[in-house]
């Protein structure tokens, strides 16, 4: 009698448990957005900014380093800006900018909130494995 009243709850709650409607989390989302970058199989980095923003104006002028831009194209490097691509901005939650975001394989592995110089930066890119 006691194991009936054990088993008897769990048989209910399991089948609650199977019909509960997962929610697509954020990185399936993030994956329908990238998923052209994704089939190339190379490290994304996302750059988010505002055209309004002192410190994104500095970070864009560094892209066109030489030596970064030659680090640059190794990777997957998108930009997004506030005004135009408001739905990335929900997607990947940002709130501060600039914010930069390396992910490999659809899954973040690091984000940067703020400019980041040069150096830092170069070290950062040359620390990427292809």
């Amino acid at each position: 009698m006691k194991s009936i009243k054990f088993i008897l709850p769990l048989l209910l709650i399991i089948p609650l448990m199977v019909t509960i409607p997962v929610q697509k989390n954020d990185l399936q989302i993030e994956r329908v957005f990238l998923k052209k970058t994704q089939e190339v199989k190379k490290t994304d980095m996302l750059y988010f900014g505002a055209t309004w923003c002192p410190p994104c104006n500095k970070m864009k002028k560094l892209f066109k380093d030489p030596e970064v831009k030659k680090e640059l194209d190794r990777l997957n490097f998108r930009m997004f800006d506030e005004a135009k691509d408001k739905e990335m901005f929900k997607i990947f939650r940002i709130t501060k900018y600039p914010t930069t975001i390396f992910q490999a394989e659809g899954a973040i592995s690091t984000r940067y909130t703020g400019y980041i110089p040069r150096k830092d930066l170069l070290a950062i890119l040359r620390n990427i494995k292809d």
